[in-house]
């Protein structure tokens, strides 16, 4: 029981720390969605907005840096040549 709460709270603080790294990158209608009721692969998903296909890769370029300086890389990464959508997990 107490290992799942530290699962939930690590969960927690992964999603408030992407999050803050899109939003000091600027991102729009910033949003984390609880979907643990819901699914059974994933947690969390943060959502948000660039204007412009530059603003996605900063944000894209940023979130990777500081989770990769925490040892912990995205499975996969879709959408960042383009840099219109761009999709981590």
């Amino acid at each position: 029981m107490a290992e799942r709460r530290e699962q939930e709270r690590s969960g927690v603080e992964l999603a408030r720390r992407i999050a803050a790294i899109a939003d000091d990158k600027k991102a729009a209608d910033l949003v984390a969605l609880d979907v643990r009721p819901l699914v059974g692969y994933t947690d969390f998903l943060v959502i948000c907005t660039a204007r412009n296909e530059r603003q996605a890769k900063a944000v894209h370029d940023e979130v990777y840096a500081q989770l990769k300086a925490d040892g912990r890389l995205p499975d996969h990464v879709e959408g960042v040549r383009q840099a219109r959508w761009v999709l981590m997990d």
